[in-house]
């Protein structure tokens, strides 16, 4: 790997608030983006365009390890404020503005919040860290983000306990098994999450679209031969965050992930890796036309077009020569899958 993963590269004026290397290496002229150490989860998180947020989010009982990918030379805009109680920077708030980077992760502990503008089109990755607790009041297991208006400032701005007990990694697994039984019955809709006094108490109240609607444009994004029975489109398992914006889960059957996006020269690009094992699903995310080439031996080597969609996933089958060839920025999540082994 390229980078030493885990390495701090900046810290900021907040404890908890930091740059970390990812693990990387490259792959022709494209990074190849691995798994940072912990539970192997990784979630995507999708921003349309004109994407923007109206509020602050803190997570109570979740480490966040965001890594941006998008166009060369767009500048992302981040706020954050300590709302953590007993901190010696409490209430302190960092700006930072930096560019996409598949190099690089930014790491947001607990009770830091937090908002990104001017983000659209950008695509993170987050592989969050869970942390439990005995018993806090601030703290929903379903819905950890707790909002509140980008505009409150002193005595209004929250103060929050966190969580500080870590769970296993069997735990990450049980909570994807259970999101794939809930998201093949219906596409959650993700809410907002305030903190409101009622009768002179504190509480929580969830705010979320009852009913929702896939917009135009998500269709499959191209047919395959019928003789390539092996290679099939797959929907993503997926949530509505807010219009055209989605929060994208690993798919079942997933042995590791990882991200591949190529170099972005203002030129077209060409990347070419052989996919073993038990093949592969890949998720393509990016705003221009691409052509992807499958080279299995022995076999006619078809060559698709199409526009990248998120909410689908192409199946490679195993020994399988994958050629792309795109402009601009674009980003691939490959899933590589477990291989079969016969019975012995």
């Amino acid at each position: 790997m390229r980078r030493y993963e885990g390495h701090t590269l900046e810290r900021t004026a907040i404890d908890g608030l930091r740059w970390e290397a990812n693990a990387s290496a490259m792959l022709g002229a494209a990074d190849l983006v691995g798994a940072s150490p912990g539970p192997q989860v990784a979630e995507i998180v999708t921003h349309e365009a004109g994407f923007t947020n109206h509020h602050y989010g803190i997570h109570i009982g979740q480490i966040d390890r965001l890594t941006f990918f998008g166009q060369a030379g767009q500048r992302i805009h981040g706020s954050f404020i300590d709302c953590r109680i007993g901190s010696p920077t409490l209430h302190r708030k960092v700006s930072l503005v930096f560019e996409p980077s598949p190099l690089r992760k930014l790491v947001i502990d607990r009770g830091i919040a937090h908002t990104f503008s001017h983000i659209e089109h950008v695509v993170t990755r987050d592989e969050p860290l869970w942390l439990l607790t005995e018993h806090n009041p601030a703290y929903s297991f379903g819905n950890d983000l707790l909002n509140f208006p980008l505009d409150v400032s002193g005595e209004a701005i929250p103060i929050v306990p966190v969580n500080h007990l870590p769970i296993p990694d069997c735990c990450y697994k049980y909570v994807l098994e259970r999101q794939h039984q809930t998201y093949l019955k219906q596409v959650p809709v993700y809410g907002t999450r305030y903190r409101i006094w009622e009768d002179g108490a504190e509480r929580y109240a969830l705010v979320k679209q009852n009913t929702w609607q896939m917009p135009p444009g998500h269709g499959v994004p191209c047919a395959i031969p019928d003789w390539l029975r092996q290679a099939a489109w797959r929907p993503s398992f997926f949530a509505a965050s807010g219009g055209d914006s989605y929060y994208i889960i690993q798919s079942p059957g997933v042995e590791k992930v990882d991200f591949i996006t190529p170099e972005q020269t203002g030129t077209a690009s060409q990347i070419t890796w052989r996919q073993d094992d038990g093949g592969a699903l890949l998720t393509f995310f990016g705003r221009g036309r691409i052509r992807v080439t499958l080279k299995s031996p022995g076999r006619l080597s078809p060559t698709l077009q199409f526009a990248p969609d998120p909410l689908h996933s192409l199946r490679v089958p195993a020994e399988t020569e994958i050629t792309v060839h795109s402009k601009g920025f674009l980003l691939i999540r490959r899933e590589n899958l477990a291989a079969l082994h016969p019975a012995t």
